[in-house]
């Protein structure tokens, strides 16, 4: 698996492997069990597709960057 793309088809896979196999188990449990376990693909599945979708690279640098306020001291022009 070298790209997220391919890594999101993967988990898909599996995930829909785990659904296939719970629609062939008997028992409550263990379909309930395999269904679960066929979400956890599809999360996966779903944070392989975010990471597709984030730009490679540094995040880009603001155009304007602000510059650090000075204080001024005000000289203290009340003596007595």
């Amino acid at each position: 698996m070298d790209t997220p793309t391919d890594e999101a088809a993967h988990f898909l896979r599996e995930a829909s492997k785990c659904l296939e196999l719970a629609s062939l188990m008997s028992l409550k449990p263990d379909r309930e069990r395999m269904t679960e376990m066929a979400q956890r693909w599809l999360g996966l599945a779903q944070q392989a597709e975010a990471k597709r979708e984030l730009p490679s690279g540094p995040p880009p640098r603001p155009q304007s960057v602000a510059q650090p306020m000075q204080q001024q001291q005000q000289e203290n022009t009340d003596q007595e």
